[in-house]
């Protein structure tokens, strides 16, 4: 089967619509590269406002006296919130860090876009790194202070171990047959034997 040679006006047509299509996609693929730097721009600077807002609770929280029986947070819920929210944050950097390894891989991509796309993906990126160390720094911060302000109970001295022993109310363990053996050794213990028959 011969195939029909295609005309100049026909060719010049497949062409134009060829370049419409590349200069609709450019614009998506503009628009998108656009939304998704102002997207990365947004979260970086509500990534930088709350490190801000984390850094200063933390100061405040060291310089706060410590009054004993007053916490921070009795019922660990800022010290769990912290905790989950840094997890979630590792888990949304680490997805950050994977998406910022396939920029160069897209090929539909200019180098002016990987460029900016990356310059975006690497503020992002850093700015959830240090509000996530910030959390734990706060998280740490909590916990010091509210150990610190657990009532301390009288500290008792004992002149001797017997002493602390009998404070405990512990009873020290009968010792089992094997463990009288190797304590006493073989001789000793067949020494015990023979004058308990005899």
């Amino acid at each position: 089967m011969s195939q029909r040679q295609e005309s100049p006006i026909e060719t010049g047509g497949r062409l134009a619509s060829m370049a419409q299509y590349s200069e609709t996609t450019s614009i998506f693929l503009l628009d998108a590269v656009d939304g998704t730097v102002a997207a990365l721009q947004r979260k970086d600077a509500l990534a930088s406002g709350l490190a801000r807002i984390v850094a200063n609770a933390t100061d405040e929280i060291a310089t706060m006296p410590v009054v004993p029986g007053q916490y921070l947070d009795e019922d660990d819920v800022a010290v769990d919130a912290l905790a989950s929210a840094a997890e979630r944050l590792k888990t949304k950097l680490a997805r950050l860090v994977l998406q910022r390894t396939g920029i160069d891989q897209d090929r539909l991509l200019k180098d002016h876009h990987c460029d900016a796309l990356h310059d975006a993906y690497e503020s992002a990126s850093g700015e959830i790194a240090e509000l996530i160390e910030l959390m734990q720094q706060a998280r740490a911060a909590i916990i010091a202070h509210d150990m610190r302000a657990e009532p301390a109970e009288e500290m008792k001295t004992f002149a001797t171990v017997d002493e602390l022993t009998a404070s405990l109310n512990v009873k020290e363990p009968r010792p089992k047959a094997n463990e009288v053996l190797t304590t006493m050794g073989h001789r000793n213990w067949l020494a015990q034997i023979k004058q308990r028959r005899g």
